[in-house]
């Protein structure tokens, strides 16, 4: 097996007692992420490879509020053997990490000053924060002798001391992956730009390894690394680059707003700049010139902003509202948020609310247009990127909760990236496979040619509950054969070795049934199994309603190309196989299979897995 050099993301998340400590509950304490967010607390390493996780804070807001900034010192005790490779993050270094061998293990010392808003609330609230974090890197061997299989860490703050171990279990990678052509295999980050070049090029060697071909971002140490392992940049740009102090946002409340969901005011925008001098598109351009042509963003629009008079006027222009419905409208909307069509079930306020998300769609796509003539107009060969919520016209109840359309902007893109988070468990993988499905067909509807290459869940930061390596091997597959150009997994700091381990054995599986996916003919009608599971089961959407999902215990697509068939077999239970009866017709022969176990009138696919038959007409 060949060697590669190991970069694993040591993340901690500390947690502060009361000031002063109580006399039972210590001053901090440091948690290993996503470890500690498990219930057996073990650190899963690939050997002679790399992991990234992040860093979090939490405190007490005593501690957190007694000053601006906290100094604090973490010593880590390694395995044997284990080399520090540098870390960054939004925690300040103090010094330069210091190293010294004690007892045959590596202890690496660092002082940091932490800004009190980079704690995430107090001990036991959710860490929801995915950028307020610190990451580590380092080196680990192969082999770690059993006693040494652990990770001491020590806080030190003040006159407080605190110390706690997690063992460590080592996974061998027994076959690389492969970086798929034509389908993207990615990674939605953030933390890999927290390296200098040594932990850059140590990183991207591993992703190469488990077949990842796509990061959404970089800075230019982690580009130059991921150039030489066959990594592309998504050129992503911060929502920041679009603000524009004189154009701020509209809460429903008359309020300017400046935030995630709203940067600027997108009606006014498209109203007074021409598309080149659009706020941000200098910033898309130049990153797409210094990396892979690529520029893309993250925006996620809401029906909560957009209530410049000068867009009101327009609104009223087109829909049936009166001012004075308009007003008890956006009134509603300031008291009860994204919820407010949940709540109130009167029909004058679901009709205009439903005019405003019409209004809204149209606006930011729009604005989204703007955008990207701008940026083609500079790199015509370029491509414009957008990522974005999961609510669209194909799944109504969602999009009403996000507040616009997002298939409507995909018309003005190179590619679509919606954020395609429906939980955990077999239910809501299964609804994710067919909201890909309905993606899919949204597109095709309105002709619209933009790549669909969806990003899946993991975990979300914080979370105790996850879906299992096998469970994010399903969504990463099923993207593909629902037709999507390629998948992203949001936010890897919380994937472990079990993960990465399936991640490449995902990359041979697109690399080897790819060409079904993308140029083949969907003919599920055809082979669609028999005598399989039936029910339903009710899952919750956002922003807080419930939809039913049918058959939500397994999936199946069929692909035809150049005189065979790919099926593929989702079994989505948790505990039990499941026989897949597959209709047989004369002639018809198995010509490869993986993942199945052969049964008489069809194949069983083990729990969470998914299985692949080639089906060809003998002559």
């Amino acid at each position: 097996m060949d060697r590669y050099a190991f970069a694993f993301a040591v993340s901690l998340l500390l947690t502060a007692a009361s000031m002063p400590a109580l006399a039972d509950q210590p001053a901090w304490r440091a948690l290993v992420v996503p470890a500690s967010l498990d219930d057996d607390e073990t650190i899963h390493w690939v050997a002679d490879h790399g992991q990234a996780v992040s860093v979090v804070l939490q405190a007490l807001d005593e501690i957190a509020q007694s000053a601006s900034e906290h100094e604090l010192s973490i010593t880590l005790s390694l395995p044997p053997g284990t080399e520090f490779l540098g870390g960054d993050g939004s925690w300040q270094f103090q010094e330069e990490p210091v190293t010294q061998t004690v007892d045959g293990r590596p202890h690496v010392r660092m002082r940091f000053l932490i800004p009190s808003n980079r704690i995430q609330g107090e001990p036991g609230d959710r860490a929801g924060s995915e950028w307020m974090s610190q990451t580590l890197f380092v080196r680990a061997p192969e082999q770690i002798d059993p006693t040494d299989a652990f990770v001491r860490i020590e806080l030190e703050h003040e006159r407080a001391t605190t110390r706690a171990n997690l063992p460590v279990e080592m996974h061998v990678l027994d076959e690389p992956g492969v970086q798929p052509e034509g389908l993207r295999l990615g990674l939605w980050t953030y933390a890999h730009s927290r390296k200098n070049e040594r932990s850059a090029a140590a990183m991207t060697d591993f992703l190469k390894t488990v077949g990842v071909n796509y990061l959404q971002e970089a800075d230019d140490t982690l580009y130059k690394a991921m150039r030489s392992n066959g990594i592309t940049s998504g050129g992503k740009s911060h929502h920041g680059v679009l603000s524009d102090p004189e154009l701020k946002a509209v809460a429903p409340s008359g309020e300017t707003i400046d935030n995630f969901n709203a940067p600027v005011d997108d009606f006014r925008v498209v109203r007074r700049f021409a598309p080149s001098e659009t706020p941000g598109v200098a910033e898309l351009v130049a990153t797409a010139r210094r990396q892979d042509g690529i520029a893309s963003l993250n925006l996620e629009p809401t029906q909560l902003a957009g209530f410049h008079p000068d867009a009101i006027d327009a609104f009223l222009e087109r829909a049936d509202i009166s001012p004075e419905q308009f007003d008890a409208f956006r009134t509603t909307l300031a008291e009860h948020g994204r919820r407010a069509h949940l709540k109130i079930t009167s029909p004058e306020f679901q009709h205009a609310h439903d005019e405003w998300v019409a209004f809204r769609s149209d606006v930011a796509s729009k604005y989204v247009a703007h955008l990207a003539e701008g940026f083609r107009a500079e790199m015509p060969d370029g491509r414009f990127e957008l990522c974005v919520n999961q609510g669209f016209a194909g799944d109504p109840p969602t999009m009403r909760g996000y507040g616009y359309d997002a298939a409507a902007l995909a018309r003005h893109t190179d590619a679509i990236l919606p954020q395609l988070y429906y939980g955990y468990g077999p239910a809501n993988a299964k609804r994710s496979l067919l909201m890909a499905r309905a993606w899919v067909r949204e597109l095709a509807e309105q002709q619209i040619e933009a790549d669909f290459i969806p990003l899946v869940l993991k975990r979300y930061a914080g979370a105790s509950v996850k879906n299992t390596a096998e469970q994010l091997t399903q969504h990463l597959i099923g993207m593909i054969a629902e037709g999507a150009a390629g998948a992203v997994i949001y936010y890897p700091e919380v994937m472990d070795a079990r993960d990465w381990i399936k991640v490449a054995e995902v990359s041979r599986q697109f690399d080897k049934y790819g060409s079904f996916y993308r140029e083949g003919t969907r003919v599920d009608d055809r082979f669609a199994p028999a005598h399989m599971p039936t029910g339903s089961e009710e899952v919750s959407g956002y922003p807080g309603y419930t939809i039913r999902v049918d058959n939500p215990t397994w999936h199946f697509t069929a692909h035809h190309l150049n005189g065979k068939t790919l099926l593929t077999l989702f079994n989505l239970k948790e505990e039990q196989p499941l026989k897949f009866h597959i209709p047989e017709s004369e002639g018809q022969t198995v010509a490869a299979s993986e993942g199945v176990k052969p049964a008489k009138g069809g194949r069983f696919v083990g729990p969470r897995q998914v299985g692949f038959v080639v089906l060809e007409q003998s002559e």
